[in-house]
């Protein structure tokens, strides 16, 4: 519960309040919200058709529609009467505090915010937002929080229930509807029927008993109390996911997929169940609010219309309690003198199990049964409101007639009424200030009196404030009464008065407030105001200020008939719809969108009225300017006035008289201090008239030092005023020891910041000045304005306060960094002069900070110069100081010190650490300095000219060692500014820096890097012969800084000055030599000396020469014949004087190398090496012609090397034949190939040429091979068999080189066709000479490998083979057995296959020959043709007995063994064949096979030899007996065995090996 308030002592005593709007609400802004604010209705002008008005503002005009017809709607619960009382009283918004007054719900048409009290009820903790239609009576809504203030109930007009928690979701939803058909619920009604909840309530299901409450089988959080107006009870067992279990044990966590259920519907276990139901007709006709008591248990408190009357007609009080039992029946009645009734189980014919009563006919009768005719006054003692006390021990009570009645509650009287108040009275206790002296009585008169004078005086405040509207407690004795034209007091018991105040506080409306929870309570404030409004384009509705006026906030009460009423609101209803909507759809909306109407805005103000204190009421009477009652309110509570006199000056401006009237009262000096040092006048005199007036009060330097223990303490004072620098270790040692308060120390700070600021004022104004006329020059003036007749500096728009209060705290040394980086250097001029002290130590930082593209001539008055002081030595040059001030003895090191300990000299600004820098400095660090400086605008900015410039200064204003940078900045800025002006990539590729790094080898590459041929000699004219001059000098200066530390450097600052561009020539002669051919030509001995480059004769030979045989390119010999001719020509010497050119020394033919080792030759030896080159040229003007160019370095790599010379020549005679492409013969006729034998053998010239080292015999064998290469076999003939002349060639040699030839066509042939492509020419290549042995066996291999083409012999399957591979195979007869295994039917053309084994090399080989003749056989044997087989196995033996005749050698036996071996083998497998049908050839190639098989084969042999010889029996048996033959067996044997003895078998038989196998079986 809320904290409770004590009871108030003194009736008389009044509480301090303040009224705080939290939240306003505008429906309007709202809908816009919901359905955009901009609502466009687009229709076709010929068809006028209301299906093109959207859905949503259908539904907007639908709901307002009814709505106004709300008094109208028909209930089968609600009395008719009652309706239309309700309306007067109820609001259309609703709110409720949670029990633990945390959260507070506001029900609006269509969401509920839930705010939270930590933010004062500002900020919405969560917001639900219903997805049902808006409720078409939300007068009729009910709103109810859980004990625990985790869930919330909310009813609508129709009787459907939203259940949700506090952070806004929904739990669960009961629909009015009693079946169980939850999904054809059409989520809204809107009708005119009303079925409203009177009374919404959530309780603890065990009902103040200890034992938990199982209800089939589950245990539940909540119990839900749902009363209707016809006084039926619905209660709702309810568990929420965190909630829900299962006896207490297990925890469910099923997933609902719709927690919508009906009111009397089926339950879903653990989280909803329908309890029970409970009629309290028989007590009350009609509910209309009700209450919930925890006193020792729970009692339920109803308010509405009793059943009973008494005897004179008068009904009985409209107000019953039950008991809430834990147990059937559930509800126990208490009567009002505390007389316990009997129990009245009427739960029993209203069990869940109840028939259906919300069918049409039941609704039918039950709207009748509310149409009753009641007298006059039915409503006026029906109680529709109804607030427990903090305490629970009273009832607040509100029925229809504004009645306000006081009831004690307690279990043994139940209700007893305390006290009653009626209309009269209820109205005298918010009675007027100027009434407040009255009693009852005479405030009645007064009223009475008043009315006859004026007339009517309905809703005038404090006289007539028409009825009780609402109801609440402050605490347990106050009550807070809100009234029907928006008064409110808190009347205190006994007395009612007033405790806000003489007067009560008024709203535009009061009908929803909340009790006191927290010291403070809520009211929602409903204002109406009519404003007039324009149609524009497009439905906007646009409203005019000036054209709004206030109306009435209460609807008209004026008695009206039944069918009136119904008439106005159809008619007002349809007005609005076509003023509003239908215009949309005329075919002229001019002059409909014109028109002016009278619009209604609503808006909704949620209020605050909260306790406060004293002290808080001053501060805010102080927040509202009200000084007068703010004085007022200190005097009276004896509160401090300074609070007050402090918020007057702040809002006061500065002025003399605000000084004086407001300062001087305040006795908090230091806060005085303290607000001269913030405040900021937008006049500068009065602004240093307040500085001076907070200064003067800062002098405290007396008191300080008498804090301290010193005899003459008068003379440090005086010392410390006069000279505040000047201090001796006395004083030092006293100043650190003395001992200052911190209050001083305050005091201190102030007078270090009045005087620092009064600078800055002085300062500021001065650099105004400036800044104006800095601006005006540069013209950027143009949209000037002034402040109050003052310019500011840094914004125009800003005021002299804005840009004052920015100003005088910022860092002297960062805004002088600003002026340099905005070139303005008057402003910098002045900070200088006036803050030397701040800024010279940071003079180094600040001048980095002008940006680097400015001139260096604008600032140079700033540039650190240099002189010879006193000692002799260069320092920096001291500038003009003048301080606004004298220094104060605040100012003294060491008590500033000890004020200000936090102040450094080392700042950063923008991440640039200022560090200070000792002033005077040494000449060296203004040296540094300026060097940094260039560099800096260089890399930077690119400007070189601005660093010349800068360095220009810094010599003449003596600063030491800068000759050297520009030196290389003038020799840059030519580079940049003369020699390419017009190329940006070398301003943006070389820096100063870069620069500084170069070589003077780089120097001179650098400015000759874009050159070309047409200034190539003016560029070196006027940049590099200049830089050579002063080299000398150069060198000499920097030869101490380099020595030791770069070698290369030194390196080159010994060699010559020409070398360099010597070097260069050299280096360009590799990639452009028509710029080197330039140079030379610039440079003939012909010019004169002035207008040479190279001067020197020898030099230029030497360097011409190295340029020519160091270059390895091949495509200018034009330009290296225009060098030749640049060529000097020296006089001639005799021989003996001339010494030989060797160039073994030279490794890689370099340029460089070269030219060092020309350098080293006199005129003769160079006179010599330019003869030669004159050779060489021609030679290679004539390799050239062949395509065979070769670079000049070649004749000297070669002079000696035969490889060399050979390489060459093969090229020339492979390469020239072919064009420039290789399907082309360069050559059309022989006398083109004869012309070039004749120059090659030109260059061979007797071994003088350049082909010397190679023999006429082997220049024609390279030459004849390429001719045959080439196909030129005529030719070839010719040259190796002349008519005329000796042959070139031994017969020998020329016969390998045509055989070469024709193996090279060979292996280049794609196919073994002879009479095509490369085959063919091998061919032909070889009939040449006459015919000789390897000739013939070349062409008969040839042959033979275009019969294998033609039989179509593959490598690999799918794969033909190539003449290679029939070269290269290592056993040639396999191509046979493989042409043999492809073409099934080749073994038929044996004689083919025979001569083709011949030409592949095996003529007169045997053993060849008796294998070809078993392939041969095998292949028969394959297809079946034993015939064939067995002729070849024949044909093999002869062939074994012709070697058997042969002469006995050893050869013949190695030849014998190889052919048996073959022999038997094919007669074994055609002999062993089943389908063999001539058993006597059987036993014929049998017996052979056996005859010539190894021993060890031999008795296998036999067996199957024995086994034919058996089949041959029988069949000759066989056939005996057919033709009746009477020869003896024996004779018939006798010619095969006579066949087999007489051709082998006989002579083997004599041997000893094979009688000893036929012993075996014989």
């Amino acid at each position: 519960m809320a904290e409770q308030i004590e009871p108030t002592k003194n009736p008389s005593e009044r509480i301090l309040y303040d009224i705080d709007v939290v939240a306003v609400w505008k429906p309007e802004d709202e809908l816009d919200q919901e359905t955009g604010s901009q609502v466009k209705l687009h229709a076709n002008p010929y068809d006028p058709s209301y299906s093109q008005i959207p859905k949503h503002v259908f539904k907007q005009v639908t709901h307002r529609l009814v709505r106004s017809l709300e008094k109208l709607a028909i209930s089968t619960t609600v009395p008719r009467v009652l309706i239309q009382a309700r309306l007067k009283v109820a609001s259309d918004r609703f709110m409720q505090l949670s029990p633990d007054c945390q959260y507070l719900a506001v029900l609006s048409d269509h969401k509920i915010e839930i705010r939270t009290s930590r933010s004062g009820f500002e900020t919405n903790h969560a917001i639900f937002t219903s997805k049902r239609d808006r409720d078409t009576f939300p007068k009729w809504r009910r709103l109810s929080w859980s004990p625990d203030s985790k869930i919330l109930a909310t009813s609508r007009s129709d009787g459907t229930i939203e259940i949700i928690d506090e952070n806004g979701s929904l739990v669960c939803v009961i629909l009015s509807s009693t079946n169980s058909d939850v999904e054809n619920d059409t989520q809204s009604r809107s009708s005119f029927f009303l079925e409203p909840v009177a009374f919404l309530c959530f309780i603890d299901p065990r009902r103040g008993s200890n034992k938990v409450l199982s209800f089939e089988g589950h245990v539940y959080q909540y119990e839900l109390l749902v009363i209707t107006f016809d006084g039926i009870l619905r209660s709702y067992l309810i568990n929420t996911t965190e909630t829900a279990f299962t006896d207490g044990k297990e925890t469910l966590f099923h997933v609902r997929p719709n927690a919508t259920y009906s009111r009397e519907g089926p339950s879903d276990p653990g989280y909803f169940a329908y309890y029970h139901k409970f009629s309290f007709k028989q007590w009350l006709s009609t509910t209309a609010c009700g209450a919930v008591v925890t006193l020792n248990g729970l009692v339920l408190c109803l308010g509405g219309k009793s059943s009973f009357e008494n005897d004179d007609e008068t009904t009985l009080p409209s107000v019953a309690c039950w008991m809430l039992l834990p147990e059937r029946p559930f509800y126990r009645k208490l009567e009002l003198e505390g007389l316990n009734c009997s129990s009245v189980d009427d739960t029993s014919h209203l069990s869940q199990g109840t028939a259906d009563y919300s069918g049409f006919f039941y609704r039918l009768i039950n709207i009748f049964s509310t149409w009753h005719s009641v007298n006059k006054n039915f409503t006026d003692e029906i109680i529709h409101n109804m607030v427990l006390s903090p305490n629970q021990q009273h009832l607040l009570t509100l029925d229809f007639s504004g009645t306000v009645k006081l009831w004690n509650l307690s279990l043994n009287k139940g209700l007893e009424l305390n006290r009653s108040f009626n209309q009269s009275e209820l109205n005298y206790f918010a009675r007027g200030k100027e009434f407040k002296d009255l009693t009852l009585d005479e405030f009645i008169v007064k009223v009475s009196e008043i009315k006859s004078e004026n007339g009517d005086i309905t809703g005038i405040p404090g006289c007539d404030n028409g009825k009780v509207v609402s109801i609440g407690w402050w605490s347990n004795d106050a009550l807070i009464f809100g009234y029907q034209y928006g008064l409110m007091i808190i009347a205190c018991l006994p007395e009612m008065v007033n405790i806000l105040g003489e007067s009560p506080e008024s709203f535009k409306s009061c009908r929803e407030i909340t009790s006191q929870c927290n010291n403070c309570f809520l009211v929602i404030e409903h204002e109406v105001k009519s404003v007039k409004a324009r149609m524009i384009n497009d439905g906007f509705v646009r409203y005019s200020r000036e054209q709004e006026e206030d109306i009435d906030d209460e609807e008209s009460e004026e008695a009206e008939s039944l069918l009136g009423r119904l008439i106005d609101a159809l008619a007002n209803s349809l007005h609005y719809v076509t003023d509003t909507f239908l215009w949309h759809f005329e075919n002229d909306t001019t002059e409909s969108r014109g028109k002016i109407v009278t619009v209604s805005r609503k808006t909704y103000r949620l209020n605050l009225i909260s306790k406060i204190s004293p002290l808080e009421l001053l501060n805010r009477k102080i927040n509202a300017l009200d000084y007068d009652d703010a004085l007022v309110i200190a005097k009276t509570y004896d509160l401090d006035t300074d609070v007050i006199y402090q918020a007057q000056w702040q809002d006061s401006e500065v002025s003399e008289s605000a000084i004086h009237d407001y300062l001087d009262k305040i006795h908090d000096r230091e806060w005085v201090l303290s607000a001269c040092i913030r405040t900021i006048s937008n006049k500068p005199d009065l602004l240093r008239l307040l500085l001076n007036y907070g200064l003067k009060d800062t002098d405290i330097l007396d008191n300080i030092i008498n804090n301290g223990t010193s005899s003459n303490k008068d003379e440090l004072i005086k010392l410390l005023r006069e000279y505040p620098f000047e201090i001796n270790s006395g004083v030092e040692e006293f100043l650190c020891k003395l001992q200052i308060s911190e209050k001083d120390i305050i005091i201190c700070k102030y007078r270090h910041y009045f005087f620092k600021y009064l600078d800055r004022l002085r300062t500021y104004e001065v650099i105004v000045e400036e800044k104006k006329k800095h601006d005006i020059e540069n013209g950027s003036m143009e949209d000037f304005e002034e402040n109050d007749g003052w310019v500011t500096f840094v914004d125009y728009t800003s005021t002299f306060v804005d840009d004052y209060a920015v100003f005088r705290d910022l860092n002297i040394a960062a805004l002088a960094m600003d002026y340099a980086t905005e070139e303005f250097f008057k402003g910098l001029n002045v900070l200088f002069t006036h803050h030397g002290s701040e800024t010279l130590p940071y003079r180094f930082i600040i001048l980095e900070q002008i940006p680097e593209t400015v001139n260096p001539d604008d600032y140079e008055s700033f540039l650190p110069s240099v002189i010879l002081n006193s000692n002799g030595e260069l320092v920096e040059h001291l500038r003009h100081e003048q301080p606004w001030r004298e220094i104060d003895w605040v100012d003294n090191p060491i008590l500033k010190q000890r004020i200000l300990p936090d102040i450094s000299q080392e700042l950063e600004v923008g991440g640039i650490k200022l560090n200070p820098v000792e002033y005077p400095a040494q000449s060296t660090l203004i040296t540094k300095w300026y060097i940094d400086r260039a560099h800096k605008i260089d890399s930077i900015s690119g400007q070189v000219d601005k660093a010349l410039t800068l360095i220009h200064h810094g010599i003449r204003k003596n600063v030491m060692n800068l000759e050297t940078l520009e030196e290389n900045l003038d020799m840059l800025a030519k580079l940049i500014y003369e020699c390419y002006p017009n190329l940006d990539s070398v301003s943006k590729i070389m820096s100063l820096k870069e620069f500084e790094t170069l070589t003077e080898a780089e120097i001179i590459r650098v400015f000759l890097q874009y050159t070309d041929g047409k200034r190539i000699v003016s560029d070196i004219k006027k940049f590099i012969i200049p830089f050579l001059r002063i080299l000398p000098s150069r060198r000499a200066r920097l030869n101490h800084v380099l020595k030791g530390n770069i070698i290369d450097k030194i390196s080159e600052l010994e060699s010559e000055p020409l070398d360099l561009l010597y070097n260069y020539i050299l280096d360009i002669s590799l990639s452009d030599l028509e710029l080197v051919c330039i140079v030379f030509e610039a440079s003939k001995p012909s010019l004169n000396a002035d207008e040479r480059i190279i001067a020197s004769d020898e030099d230029l030979a030497r360097i011409a020469l190295a340029c020519l045989y160091g270059n390895p390119r091949t495509d200018n010999l034009q330009g290296m014949t225009r060098i030749y001719e640049c060529l000097p020509i020296f006089d001639e010497v005799s021989d003996e004087n001339q010494t030989s050119f060797d160039v073994s020394l030279v490794q890689n033919y370099t340029p460089y190398e070269l030219f060092s080792l020309f350098k080293s030759k006199n005129e003769i030896q160079l006179q010599g090496i330019i003869d030669s080159l004159e050779l060489h040229l021609k030679a290679a003007e004539i390799l050239a012609r062949y395509d065979n160019a070769v670079p000049l370095c070649w004749f000297l790599q070669s002079s000696n090397d035969y490889i060399l010379q050979k390489q060459l020549c093969i090229q020339l005679t492979r390469k020239s034949g072919n064009g420039s492409e290789n399907d082309e013969e360069r050559f059309k006729n022989e006398d083109e190939w004869t012309l070039l034998l004749k120059e090659i053998l030109d260059f061979h010239d007797n071994e003088k040429g350049v082909l010397s080292k190679i023999s006429t015999e082997e220049i024609y064998k390279i030459f004849i091979s390429s001719l045959l290469s080439y196909g030129k076999f005529n030719l070839a003939r010719k040259i190796i068999l002349p008519t005329d002349q000796p042959h070139p060639l031994d017969m020998t040699i020329a016969e390998q080189l045509i055989i070469d030839a024709s193996k090279e066509f060979f292996d280049n042939a794609p196919s073994g066709d002879m009479h095509y492509g490369y085959m063919k020419l091998a061919y032909e290549c070889l009939q040449i000479l006459p015919i000789s042995d390897s000739l013939q066996a070349e062409i008969e291999f040839i042959e033979a490998t275009h019969m294998l083409t033609e039989q179509k012999v593959y490598h690999q399957p799918g794969i033909l083979i190539h003449p290679m591979q029939i070269r290269l195979a290592p056993n040639k007869l396999d191509l046979i057995a493989r042409l043999l295994s492809t073409n099934e039917d080749a073994y038929y053309d044996s004689k083919s296959i025979m001569e083709l084994a011949k030409k592949l090399g095996y003529r007169d080989d045997k053993v060849a020959e008796v294998k070809v003749m078993a392939m041969l056989a095998d292949a028969a044997l394959r297809d079946s043709n034993l015939s064939f087989a067995y002729n070849m196995c024949i044909d093999i033996v002869k062939i074994i007995k012709t070697i058997s005749n042969m002469r006995n050698n050893d050869k013949k036996e190695a030849l014998l063994g190889s052919v048996k071996d073959i022999a038997w083998r094919i007669c074994y497998e055609v002999a062993k064949q089943n389908a063999f049908q001539n058993l006597e050839k059987q036993m014929t190639l049998m017996g052979y096979a056996l005859a010539l098989c190894p021993g060890d084969q031999a008795a296998d042999i036999l067996n199957i030899w024995r086994k034919i010889d058996s089949e041959y029996r029988l069949d000759l048996i066989r056939k005996s007996n057919e033709k009746s033959l009477e020869k003896p067996k024996s004779e018939r044997l006798k010619p095969v065995v006579e066949r087999v003895e007489s051709s082998l078998l006989t002579p083997l038989l004599q041997g000893d090996r094979f009688k000893s196998v036929f012993s075996r079986f014989f």
